[in-house]
């Protein structure tokens, strides 16, 4: 029995507990919405993109780099090269005195060719002419030497192969996607060395790699050259941001094979004795499961370099800043100066020289994260320069892990610090979050690791503005709950006005200026004695309905009933600068609605009932006061003490309205009658009572009886009974029916026989 009511309170303590806190767990959804694009499942379009433009500003800040790379040429085909040489292509022989010019007298130590001649150059007609030759030729000594002239004359592409042969060159291929049909596949021989284990190699992976079917290199001669592809990845939003490190080639048999890129073939050039070897992850493949392409690994006797890639053989071009002949990051030549011979012999010796063109009409210009317009030559003299230095951008295969981990890590700590945090205490847990992960990624990239940082940003600022929206409505449904409690006891555009203003209005006890009023029905405690408690309750609930209209209308708050009394304030929870004239004419307006009230129950037959209203204006605090058990919205203080005090007087004097001398000052729309000096319970000094005279617009009116009071008042207080005897006989001639001056004679009269005076 013991154990179930423990069970059962238990419970209770365990639903309260999450009804209070419920809210807060879904503070956790955009953890469950991120969950899949940071663990790889289900990337999402938005965040991706969001990641790619992270990844360029900080690229754009952190990497930027000065000064020229002087161990890197670019040789640019430019606007000017044009106009001197004609129109692209240029001729055979005009490549061939360029080449020739680089690597002899120029000193090259490396040169690659940003350009693929995939067709032979030669003229249109002569072919044809030479055939027809040939076949007449015989013996015929004089048409043999006359075709062996025409073959010579036909074979431009000679010039350049002679150029080339025995020389550091790196021709430029282009592979193409899967399906794109070729005559020729590339050469074998030309093809990266994968590693020797047959496990690594039966269990490869190559799934992310993109397979090319089609090869487009160089024409016969110059086909079986080194060559590097220049082929460039461009991510969705037409950025270029990677470049292959390594291109899979997949022949008719299935059979894949790796050849360089542009950079990494002319490193290996420049490296003779160097070797370069394809390289899978060990990791994966120690486990027994499938190894993925990790990179190249490159040595060259005690040396190592390793160049990283991702797992589709891509590299991250680590840009040293904008582009271009103007931004000096390279050193650029015109085409023109070096046929020209303008350059000093020896003047590029050691240097590893690119050829390439700038000319926007030949298509070599790539949007990249620093420039919309870069030259493609550039792209690959940045990631040779890179190569060069060991400097590598690397986005590792465990990115998924560590988005995931980030997102836990902050969904846990933001949860924790917001559950319970105010406004100004939520911007700063979400500040410092955010600037934990910012820091980190900068931290990170700075070392060279690429990592995704769009989903931790998302989770951050979608927890805080859940947090937010969740507050706000939290703290709407209890605004709204006190709205609806305060609405029975204030009028409706009361309540309104507090929901427009919340920050105008609070529980919080504090200290004003306010009026409030007592207003009890005089002998309703003799009358309900003849009554049944439902009759008085239905007869009490229909008055205060109807009184609780004209206080509405007045923007009182009523506090509370106490039997046949209400008690009302003005001032709070909404301030109102008027509240001793609101107050006033609400006790005005409850008399008269009396009356009204008394002629349907003359007409019944029912005894009238009478308002005793006593009001005062002070200084009083108001606010949210009581016990753990109850609690109220209500005033104290003195000045609501002698309003309590105020009401008895008005049955005292048989006036409607008994105020404080407060609130005769206070409400300036009437003008105020002293009523008497007295002592009421709880206070030793005399207090002066008054009661509404007339509207102020009628004051005229009553000049004469104002002056007459105003002296009688001055008699009273002096004990001058004589002259306060006159003073009231000419008031009475005045106003015969006035119930004051006659209260007021009758109260001299009792006096003067009672021998008092």
């Amino acid at each position: 029995m013991r154990f179930s009511l423990w069970a059962r309170a238990h419970l209770r303590a365990c639903g309260s507990l999450l009804q209070r806190a419920g809210w807060r767990w879904v503070l956790l959804l955009p953890l469950v919405l991120l969950w899949p694009h940071a663990a790889g499942w289900w990337p999402y379009g938005a965040i991706t993109s969001l990641d790619r433009a992270w990844y360029d500003l900080e690229l754009t800040t952190l990497c930027a780099r000065k000064g020229a790379d002087s161990r890197i040429v670019i040789v640019d085909i430019d606007e000017a090269s044009l106009r001197q040489w004609g129109r692209w292509p240029w001729s055979r022989a005009v490549m061939a005195q360029l080449v020739t010019e680089l690597l002899q007298r120029q000193k090259a130590s490396v040169l690659g060719l940003d350009i693929v001649f995939a067709e032979p150059e030669g003229d249109t007609v002569l072919p044809g002419v030479a055939r027809v030759i040939a076949q007449q030729a015989g013996h015929n000594p004089a048409l043999q030497t006359l075709s062996r002239q025409l073959q010579a004359e036909m074979d431009h592409d000679a010039a350049l192969v002679r150029a080339l042969q025995h020389q550091p060159v790196v021709m430029g291929a282009y592979f193409e996607k899967e399906g794109a049909s070729t005559m020729v596949p590339p050469p074998a021989a030309r093809a990266l060395p994968v590693p020797a284990s047959a496990h690594q190699v039966l269990g490869a992976d190559w799934s992310h790699v993109p397979a090319m079917r089609g090869y487009t290199g160089s024409v016969s001669g110059l086909r079986d050259m080194p060559f590097g592809a220049l082929n460039a990845w461009i991510d969705p939003d037409g950025t270029l941001r990677h470049i292959p490190l390594v291109m899979r080639h997949v022949d008719a048999q299935g059979v894949s094979r790796f050849y360089p890129s542009l950079a990494l073939a002319m490193l290996q050039r420049a490296l003779p004795a160097a070797q370069v070897q394809v390289a899978l992850n060990p990791a994966d493949g120690a486990s027994g499961g499938s190894a993925h392409l990790a990179g190249v690994r490159l040595s060259q006797g005690a040396d190592r370099l390793w160049i990283p890639s991702d797992d589709r053989g891509a590299m991250l071009v680590p840009f040293r800043g904008e582009g271009g002949a103007g931004a000096g990051h390279f050193r650029y030549i015109g085409a023109a100066d070096i046929l020209a011979g303008r350059l000093p012999p020896g003047s590029l010796a050691g240097r590893m020289v690119i050829v390439g063109t700038s000319v926007p009409g030949l298509r070599d210009l790539r949007a990249t994260p620093f420039d919309r317009a870069y030259p493609g030559m550039e792209v690959h003299a940045s990631a040779l320069a890179a190569m060069l230095d060991g400097r590598f951008l690397v986005a590792p295969d465990y990115a998924n892990a560590w988005s995931a981990l980030w997102l836990l890590l902050l969904s846990g700590g933001l949860w924790w610090g917001l559950a319970h945090a105010g406004a100004l205490r939520a911007w700063f847990v979400t500040l410092a979050c955010a600037a934990v992960v910012v820091g980190a990624q900068v931290a990170l990239f700075r070392a060279g690791l690429v990592l995704p940082l769009a989903a931790s940003l998302v989770l951050v600022v979608s927890m805080y503005v859940l947090h937010t929206l969740m507050a706000y409505l939290h703290e709407r449904r209890a605004r709204a709950r006190l709205v609806t409690l305060f609405g029975h006891y204030v009028p409706p555009e009361l309540v309104k006005e507090m929901d427009r203003q919340p920050q105008s209005w609070s529980l919080q006890a504090q200290s004003r200026e306010m009026t409030v009023m007592f207003c009890d029905i005089q002998n309703f405690t003799a009358m309900a004695e003849e009554m049944a408690p439902e009759e008085v309750q239905r007869f009490l609930n229909g008055l205060f309905n109807r009184m609780a209209g004209v206080i509405a209308r007045h923007r009182g708050t009523i506090d509370k009933y106490i039997g046949d009394c209400v008690m009302v304030f003005w001032g709070a929870p909404l301030p109102d600068p008027d509240h001793a004239n609101h107050a006033v004419h609400t006790a005005l307006e409850l008399q008269a609605l009396m009356g009204e009230y008394n002629t349907q129950r003359a007409r019944q037959g029912r005894p009238l009932l009478r308002l005793s209203i006593g009001i005062n204006t002070g200084i009083m605090r108001v606010g949210d006061m009581g016990s753990d058990l109850r609690r109220n919205y209500t005033v104290l203080g003195d000045a609501v003490n002698l309003a309590a005090r105020l009401e008895p007087c008005s049955k005292q004097w048989e006036q409607p309205l008994i105020v404080g001398p407060d609130t005769a000052a206070a409400a300036t729309d009437f003008l105020w009658q002293w009523v008497d000096d007295t002592h009421v319970t709880g206070r030793n000094r005399m207090v002066e009572l008054h009661a509404p005279w007339a509207p102020t617009s009628a004051a005229s009116a009553y000049r004469t009886q104002r002056d007459l009071w105003q002296q009688y008042q001055s008699a009273w207080r002096a004990q001058h009974w004589n002259s306060c005897q006159t003073l009231l006989t000419r008031l009475l001639r005045e106003a015969p029916d006035h119930l004051l001056y006659r209260l007021h004679a009758e109260r001299l009269h009792a006096m003067r026989v009672s021998a008092v005076i």
